[in-house]
């Protein structure tokens, strides 16, 4: 009965919730590795390609333009400081690495994330589709609404939406309205607004954020294949 119910909708919510991890990753994955073979195609000029022209001109004794000189010049800084800059990259990693791994570092790192081109539309997409789809069942199994958020802002993988939903939390036990919380944390589109509202209004709540977790998932899809696929269909 309702407990065969519960594991269906519990199944359904991790599947969902995979699912939604590896997309986000796979929009992430594919420009890292345009990143990579950019870095990687600047290091084989500096280190082989401008050397060789360099030489070529030296033996042609020619008259170069500045902005070749600059360029050449740059190889050259490149080619006698190479172990300095390999370990000057490498700090400047481990000391981010570390800042980003501090409570403050996290918040911040989260948010930078959700404003990045392109990957923070995908990012932001998978948290409130995250966020809906776990409130949608926390709803269903009759969870009260601060233990519900609490639970939420857990599964969104996002230390500053995490944060706001905190938040939120601590405005429904105070007795703000859900709206309210939600209109306050700013972080809600408009859409996620107006369905919450109706869904107060006319107590729907759970049938409406399920359209929300649907409409986010589709657009985290969507967004995939735009970002990742060289001729996206419509």
């Amino acid at each position: 009965g309702s407990e065969m119910c519960i594991r269906d909708r519990l199944g359904q919510y991790i599947e969902r919730g995979i699912d939604l991890r590896r997309k986000v990753q796979t929009a992430i994955r594919y420009p890292l590795i345009v990143i990579a073979v950019l870095v990687f195609a600047i290091i084989a000029m500096n280190i082989w390609i401008i050397p060789a022209f360099a030489n070529m001109f030296v033996k042609l004794n020619a008259e170069l333009p500045f902005i070749t000189r600059v360029i050449i010049g740059m190889s050259n800084v490149f080619m006698d400081y190479t172990m300095a800059l390999f370990i000057f990259s490498m700090s400047v990693i481990f000391v981010i690495g570390y800042l980003i791994k501090q409570p403050k570092g996290q918040n911040g790192w989260s948010r930078v994330k959700l404003k990045i081109p392109i990957l923070g539309k995908v990012v932001r997409y998978a948290a409130l589709a995250r966020y809906a789809n776990s409130f949608r069942l926390m709803l269903k199994v009759g969870i009260p609404l601060p233990r519900a958020l609490s639970l939420c802002g857990k599964s969104v993988s996002n230390v500053y939406i995490e944060n706001k939903i905190h938040t939120m939390n601590i405005g429904v036990s105070r007795g703000e309205s859900l709206l309210g919380v939600h209109t306050h944390a700013k972080i809600f589109p408009d859409l996620v607004l107006q369905m919450v509202a109706i869904g107060e209004a006319s107590g729907a709540l759970e049938a409406l954020f399920l359209d929300i977790t649907d409409f986010y998932t589709e657009e985290v899809d969507y967004s995939c294949l735009l970002y990742t696929s060289p001729s996206p269909r419509d």
